[in-house]
């Protein structure tokens, strides 16, 4: 298996795995999304992220927020739709999984 305990493209993932493994994403970022976005705006500024990061990981967060909005924030107005921020949130996980091989 690969990371996520489970197979991945490249390591024997299959196309239901990969379906699956997109929806169960979706709705981890929808879950994270509506827990991030304090204010209920429908987007995610710099500070609701940073607070919600914060509050898990603590060290080099500004880092990691600068990456995440330069990689997600398509539109460059320091928000981030829930379209943007699926990509953010999948830099998140991997970002994170990373730290705790690591």
């Amino acid at each position: 298996t690969c990371r996520w305990g489970r197979t991945r493209a490249g390591c024997g993932m299959d196309v239901e795995d990969a379906v699956e493994l997109a929806a169960e994403r979706e709705a981890a970022a929808a879950d994270a999304f509506a827990t991030a976005d304090a204010d209920g705006s429908g987007f995610i500024d710099r500070s609701e992220l940073e607070a919600v990061l914060l509050a898990s990981e603590g060290a080099r967060v500004k880092e990691f927020v600068d990456s995440a909005f330069a990689i997600s924030d398509s539109e460059g107005d320091g928000k981030l739709s829930f379209e943007e921020f699926v990509v953010a949130f999948n830099h998140m996980t991997d970002w994170l999984h990373e730290r705790q091989v690591s």
